[in-house]
């Protein structure tokens, strides 16, 4: 039984409305219709570490917890927001005078890590529950707004809608099926966008960093005091990143080398890729 179906069958047993009914079926549908946009990726050449395939999940039915980053410039002890929605506009925001995190609206729980958020609380019955499941449990659009302690991280899952995250933080990873992605200033990231926008405000001069984008536009701002060894890889659409040794590809383009903004003793690596859409990395003035 997919989803679709056992949405219908859910009506039918009389345990949601058919409005409930509608709006899960409307959201699947959205998620769907963003994934078929897609180019045929046969074919598709990616250049150290852009995977054609979906880094985080094989099966989004059973898919219960958030990527996790990997990196050597995270540190160990860097305590994670974890945030779990199917969809919806989720806001944080970094306050320096908090010890703890906490939320306006939604569900929040202190975890061995750090910090995990739901618009929901969800059930501890220990029977397993996919997406459908947990919009059951508590269903609502997944609009959240978080303040966190400085020198938090973040990482995500969410199927539609719009994440900021107003910085600094130490490291975002997620991935967003649909919708727009904005982080003011952020140490580390590894995040990938279905469909949509990704606008990412980095400073970092160590460790291994990754942004991809299947369908939309990629700008990734680097901040002072970073130091960079960037490859961007645009499939089709336009790559636009000053100081970079670029060359046109088909239908697209690509470009290494070194980017720095201010000095630094070391660099990282930043590997940034747009399946179909624009690429855009630069230096940024201020930030």
């Amino acid at each position: 039984m997919n989803d679709y179906e056992r949405i219908e069958s859910l009506y039918s047993e009389g345990r949601i409305t058919r409005e409930q009914a509608d709006q899960l079926i409307n959201a699947l549908s959205a998620a769907d219709e963003a994934e078929q946009e897609l180019p045929e990726q046969n074919g598709v050449q990616y250049s150290n570490g852009a995977a054609a395939t979906d880094d985080w999940t094989t099966d989004r039915q059973t898919a219960t917890e958030v990527p996790k980053l990997e990196s050597s410039s995270v540190d160990p002890s860097v305590r994670w927001l974890e945030i779990v929605a199917f969809g919806g506009d989720v806001d944080v925001r970094v306050n320096a005078e908090l010890t703890e995190p906490r939320i306006k609206e939604g569900h929040l729980e202190l975890t061995d890590t750090g910090a995990r958020v739901a618009p929901w609380e969800e059930k501890n019955d220990g029977v397993p529950r996919n997406f459908i499941d947990r919009m059951i449990d508590g269903f609502r659009q997944s609009d959240m707004d978080i303040e966190i302690p400085a020198g938090w991280a973040v990482r995500f899952d969410l199927k539609g809608g719009d994440i900021d995250l107003d910085g600094p933080v130490e490291a975002v990873s997620g991935h967003l099926r649909a919708g727009e992605l904005t982080v003011s200033d952020t140490r580390a990231v590894d995040v990938t966008v279905t469909a949509g926008e990704a606008d990412i405000g980095l400073r970092a001069c160590q460790g291994d960093h990754k942004v991809n984008v299947r369908v939309g536009s990629a700008t990734i701002r680097l901040l002072p005091g970073s130091s960079l060894e960037v490859e961007g890889n645009v499939s089709i659409g336009d790559l636009k990143a000053k100081g970079l040794d670029a060359v046109e590809r088909g239908l697209g383009g690509w470009g290494k080398g070194l980017l720095s903004n201010g000095s630094a003793d070391s660099s990282g690596r930043l590997n940034a890729a747009v399946v179909t859409g624009d690429l855009s990395i630069r230096v940024a003035d201020h930030g």
